[in-house]
């Protein structure tokens, strides 16, 4: 990876021309409801998202509120203009009634972090 993908102008006196300048995430929902669904069910969602900044953006980390939920993002840059995706497993067993999980996303972008949302109405087995 290219040193220019670790520079970070935030660290730099906030140096907001050069904010406007990085890469930047745009995603068209940030919150999924798988709806009513069985105990036990394991579903997938896809969000799909895009730099519509003007430097190539890392996603450095992913990470779930609550272990029965996986996040799996591109581990390489995104290029200015790219559409991606992060997919989100949610794994529905031993979790009865309302639930929303939060997915937090970590990139070298601005904004530095991203939060994505599934909700779920479980019904017992």
């Amino acid at each position: 990876l290219s040193t220019d993908l670790v520079h970070n102008p935030r660290s730099l006196n906030d140096d907001h021309k050069a904010l406007q300048q990085m890469g930047h995430l745009t995603f068209p929902d940030t919150l999924h409801d798988f709806g009513r669904i069985q105990e036990g069910e394991v579903l997938e969602h896809d969000f799909e998202f895009e730099n519509n900044g003007k430097q190539p953006l890392l996603i450095s980390d992913a990470k779930a509120s609550c272990g029965c939920t996986v996040p799996s993002f591109p581990q390489q840059p995104i290029a200015p203009g790219e559409k991606n995706k992060i997919k989100v497993t949610f794994n529905s067993e031993g979790k009865k009634g309302q639930n929303q999980k939060m997915i937090i996303i970590t990139t070298n972008g601005n904004p530095s972090t991203y939060n994505l949302y599934i909700r779920s109405d479980v019904v017992p087995k």
